[in-house]
């Protein structure tokens, strides 16, 4: 999520901590980030079916703070709007997730 003041490594092991992804996908993250390509070229390179979970893992790592910025929407928005998909149906999965790892505890 939107995190000006931290440094990449900072980010990093917050969201390693979190178990939103794997150091590999860190590095690649970070590659990415000093060569960095527009969102519409992501999303005409991104396959049709990873759209969905694409989408949900993007949400998750907006709310990580517990706070989608506008920058954040309007990313999330772009994802959805381009393969046809409910950002609303996305964030009630969330939600539920949340709900379902809360009685587990």
């Amino acid at each position: 999520a939107s995190s000006p003041e931290k440094s990449w490594s900072e980010v990093v092991s917050a969201l390693l901590h979190q178990g939103n992804f794997n150091s590999q996908t860190a590095d690649t993250i970070e590659n990415h980030l000093k060569n960095h390509q527009s969102l519409e070229s992501l999303l005409q390179q991104l396959h049709p079916d990873f759209a969905p979970s694409t989408l949900m893992q993007c949400y998750r790592i907006a709310q990580a703070d517990g706070v989608i910025t506008a920058k954040e929407r309007k990313v999330l928005e772009a994802i959805a709007d381009q393969f046809d998909l409910s950002l609303n149906e996305i964030e009630e999965n969330y939600k539920t997730q949340l709900s379902q790892q809360a009685s587990q505890l």
